[in-house]
């Protein structure tokens, strides 16, 4: 990292200073080496974002950023991503490369070709309405699938909204035309409302619209056949561009429901590599919210294509598609609440680390034997990972607290989207089974029972003494106690009591809430940890002020939350370096103050006075 010059200038002011001073000049000097240290970050992040805008490229397929969720006029793609894929495989050497630029102009002609001579049969003087249905169809759909059902939404929509218009018709009657120009606005606003839900919708406030406009040129008794031909032309006119897609030049609507199905595989594998990735490595950047909401994107497009045009009666046996998208509905759902568990910080061990990545070894195998199966009809085997699941969770540790209970309905969750996943493999026919289990030698298993010998004799420090008598008389007069080791608190002149009893203030009162600092999560180890303890005081309470501290880590992460009750407050196992206290109560304004914790790991004392609230 390049050294900003005012950065070094504070380094060089904070080392001025002298040593072995008081606590505050200490502070000082750590605070003004922070200072400096993000100084010199924030010049390196604007100089690497001028480099990458002088850089930048001016051809928008050059263009590194990739969106988490591909638009198509600023909605979410249907298959249209999808069936661009596949027409620009099906490219060949030689005159078929011309086939992407001529595969729309060819077949809207020849439609239309075909469609104004029928038309004009129907009636001369409204041909038109054949071309309509022509330009319709071929244009905002890319498949056969989403051709008829546009079709159907158009001539459902067109009979609707003529007996609607109709009845509206009649029901103003002639020459009142400020309720016409009502009933045309209104059908139009609520048309175009529908249209980003159902194309029916739209299609019923048009015609609504167009009956009041015909009604003014068109007698009454004749308004019935001029709609039905208007239906029939339309109709005819979808159905011949529709035929026309599918002879002339067609993109396989099953080439293309296997890509999105490739696309949902794809997404679903990036977000367990994500999982696996936040769990064992938390500073990396991973974006999990992202990788779900891209899974929902791609069950969007699945459904696009294999949505049925005529869903099957209740109670009914449900075809193969149907089934299919049931079980990708579920596993969608198993895969977004896993986003938003497991996005938390762990601190495993190598054993427990081995076991994630063989989740997503095995995960990933399995998605990818699936793919195989979806694209190219090959034969494998679905490894069903739920056994090193639970084997996972078998070797946490069995503390309560947010995090535990949050890591444990991740893994619940990711066993749950891989059975899903698994009878959607069994459907595809391929074959299922569990992982075979690990090959040990002597020597392991040898080094796994003396470790399991030697932790029933190591003797309990003083976190994990505090965690189990929380786990069996939780404290009680505190709210959402959670008893995780690492962080007591109370008075500072109550450390934990040898006895097993719960620490109590001077008033009598339980001490407070038991919360995890950093070094507590995994292990309960306090080695290298300080103990900060002080007193709560402002000029309004001189006797302690009742508050709840909230101590934040230098990396932003809220370690524990602990209650002062009486004015004073204990805080134990907290790792060397600075921490932000943030005191809040009802009856004062909210305190942060900065706490630089000694690495020789000595206990410390930090007094906090509070300003009364206004």
């Amino acid at each position: 990292m390049r050294k900003h010059p005012a950065a070094e200038l504070i380094r060089q002011q904070a080392t001025a200073l002298p040593e072995g001073g008081s606590a505050e000049e200490a502070e000082v000097r750590a605070l003004a080496h922070r200072v400096a240290d993000l100084l010199d970050g924030l010049a390196e992040s604007l100089a690497h974002w001028l480099e990458l805008g002088w850089n930048s490229a001016t051809v928008r397929a050059r263009v590194p950023f990739q969106p988490t969720v591909a638009l198509e006029r600023n909605r979410p793609a249907g298959a249209g991503p999808a069936a661009e894929r596949v027409a620009a495989a099906q490219a060949r050497p030689g005159w078929r490369r011309a086939i992407p630029y001529l595969r729309a102009p060819l077949q809207a002609g020849t439609a239309a070709a075909i469609t104004c001579p029928l038309a004009d049969a129907i009636n001369g003087q409204r041909f038109s309405w054949g071309l309509v249905g022509v330009l319709i169809t071929l244009f905002g759909t890319n498949t056969t699938h989403e051709r008829l059902r546009k079709l159907g939404h158009r001539v459902v929509g067109t009979a609707v909204g003529a007996v609607i218009g109709i009845a509206l018709l009649h029901l103003i009657g002639p020459g009142h035309t400020g309720w016409t120009l009502v009933v045309i606005v209104g059908g139009l606003t609520i048309g175009s409302w529908g249209l980003q839900r159902q194309y029916a919708y739209w299609v019923v406030g048009l015609v609504v619209a167009l009956v009041q406009m015909y009604g003014l040129t068109t007698p009454y008794d004749g308004m019935d056949r001029l709609l039905a031909q208007r239906l029939v032309d339309n109709a005819l006119g979808c159905a011949v561009a529709t035929v026309c897609a599918a002879v002339i030049f067609p993109v396989s609507t099953r080439k293309v429901a296997r890509e999105v199905q490739r696309g949902y595989l794809s997404a679903t594998e990036h977000l367990v590599e994500q999982v696996a990735l936040r769990w064992t490595d938390p500073g990396a950047p991973v974006r999990l919210r992202g990788a779900a909401r891209a899974l929902d994107a791609a069950l969007l497009q699945v459904h696009s294509v294999l949505r049925p045009l005529v869903r099957m009666p209740l109670g009914g046996r449900g075809r193969g598609r149907e089934s299919s998208l049931r079980l990708l509905n579920s596993a969608t759902r198993h895969a977004r609440t896993l986003a938003a568990s497991a996005d938390i910080d762990l601190r495993l061990t190598p054993e427990q680390i081995a076991l994630v990545q063989r989740v997503r070894e095995v995960f990933t195998g399995s998605l990818r034997a699936l793919d195989r199966r979806v694209t190219r009809d090959e034969e494998g085997t679905w490894v069903r990972v739920s056994p090193v699941i639970r084997e996972l969770m078998d070797r946490l540790p069995a503390t309560a607290g947010p995090d535990a209970g949050q890591l444990r309905t991740a893994l619940r969750e990711l066993a749950a989207l891989d059975e899903a996943l698994a009878a959607l493999a069994e459907r595809r026919g391929l074959a299922t089974t569990t992982p075979p289990a690990p090959r040990t030698t002597p020597s392991d298993r040898t080094r796994t029972a003396l470790t399991a010998w030697a932790a029933t004799l190591r003797p309990r420090t003083t976190a994990e003494a505090g965690s189990a008598r929380a786990g069996a008389t939780p404290a009680t007069g505190t709210p959402g106690a959670t008893g995780r080791p690492g962080i007591t608190a109370g008075p500072a002149a109550a450390p934990p009591a040898a006895t097993g009893n719960t620490p109590r203030n001077p008033t009598g009162n339980t001490t407070g809430r038991t919360t995890g600092a950093a070094t507590g999560k995994a292990t309960g180890n306090t080695t290298g940890t300080a103990t900060v303890s002080g007193t709560l005081r402002c000029p309004a309470h001189p006797d302690g002020c009742a508050a709840w501290i909230t101590v934040i880590s230098d990396r932003g992460k809220r370690e524990a939350l602990v209650r002062a009750v009486g004015g004073g407050y204990r805080l134990t196992g907290l790792r060397p370096g600075g921490h932000t206290l943030i005191v809040s109560g009802p009856a004062h304004a909210p305190r942060a103050e900065f706490l630089l914790v000694d690495p020789r790991g000595q206990d410390q004392r930090h007094d906090i006075t509070l300003v009364p609230a206004p």
